[in-house]
């Protein structure tokens, strides 16, 4: 994962979010743990994980495909630049990630890749069980 605020906090917070799921649309958007990180940048910081629940939300598992990339691609500041545009999101295909990617600046071909990878799907699928 990638840490937002100071790494070296004495806590984190892990939150394991379902980037089409419409009570953790709201909850990101009111960035109720990236406030608790602002009000107290020396204790708390926060890492955001992938939890696609693709029985609710069919195409939730490329939209968290397309995170994982972006963050192993462009970094931390271009991952959470991807959640904010991707929480925007009614629905994903390999095609409108890769729109958000490509806007932020991730190399297409490299990106393309990397989407549908065993590895890639491993760690979306290494976070739903740690989140479980």
């Amino acid at each position: 994962g990638y840490i937002k605020g100071n790494k070296n906090a004495r806590i984190t917070i892990i939150e394991y979010s379902d980037l089409l799921c419409p009570f953790c649309k709201k909850h990101y958007t009111a960035q109720t743990i990236e406030n608790l990180v602002k009000k107290y940048p020396n204790d708390v910081n926060m890492e955001f994980r992938q939890m696609p629940l693709p029985q609710l939300h069919p195409t939730a598992p490329i939209g968290a495909q397309g995170a994982v990339c972006v963050g192993k691609l462009a970094g931390a500041d271009k991952f959470y630049a991807y959640l904010d545009e991707a929480f925007k999101a009614s629905e994903f295909t390999e095609d409108s990630v890769t729109e958000i990617a490509v806007k932020l600046g991730v190399n297409k071909s490299s990106f393309a890749s990397c989407l549908t990878s065993a590895e890639t799907i491993a760690t979306v699928n290494a976070q739903v069980q740690e989140g479980q």
